[in-house]
């Protein structure tokens, strides 16, 4: 798998992509293996971390960014919050610049964490139909797949 995403990576241009990771809460970053995924190309990040989306401050534009990256803190507990503070603090403020959007969740097997059908549910994600969007399970392998569904889109 290494060696193929390796062999995709080389044959995508990666030049002026601009990615902005975004994370929020309790949650354990991979933005450094990102990085390093990145590392032989010209790929840039912008990141900020906060407690909660009701902290957040956002770029006055989102059309310079590829994609963006949420690494998010949701479990049982304060779903109905984040729902709250994610539609009214990211979604509609990024609505005339949407581009695509990749949820990193907890992993399902921790205790008190969601699944992806109840994030999707519990997000209401179903209504975000202007532009695409994709949840990875945090695990060993998130990062390269992240980074596969990002060069996918990018590429288009």
């Amino acid at each position: 798998m290494k060696r193929w995403f390796n062999f995709a990576r080389s044959k995508l241009d990666t030049i002026g992509l601009r990615f902005h990771y975004l994370r929020v809460g309790n949650t354990e970053s991979i933005l450094d293996a990102l990085k390093a995924l990145t590392l032989d190309s010209e790929v840039e990040w912008d990141l900020i971390e906060i407690e909660s989306f009701n902290r957040l401050k956002l770029p006055t534009t989102f059309s310079e960014f590829s994609a963006s990256i949420i690494n998010l803190g949701i479990d049982d507990e304060n779903v109905k919050e984040v729902r709250k503070q994610f539609w009214e603090n990211y979604i509609w403020v990024t609505e005339d610049d949407p581009i695509p959007l990749a949820l990193i969740i907890p992993d399902s097997n921790e205790p008190g964490s969601l699944t992806k059908s109840q994030v999707i549910e519990s997000l209401s994600l179903v209504r975000l139909n202007d532009r695409p969007f994709e949840i990875f399970e945090f695990n060993d392998d998130t990062s390269t797949q992240l980074m596969q569904w990002l060069l996918r889109l990018t590429a288009w």
